[in-house]
């Protein structure tokens, strides 16, 4: 998925979402590199999620 991005001369980067509690994969994200946002995500449904 990374070398389709950086292929792609529109694409800056890419964003994953991680939930709170999972720790081990904000472990395997950190250890490929990636860093964490400053922000928290909101969201509003017009479905059941």
């Amino acid at each position: 998925m990374e070398a389709a991005a950086r292929a792609a001369p529109r694409v800056v980067g890419l964003r994953l979402f991680v939930e709170w509690e999972n720790e081990r994969a904000q472990r395997t994200y950190a250890a490929l590199g990636m860093q964490q946002e400053h922000y928290h995500m909101y969201r509003t449904g017009f479905v059941p999620f």
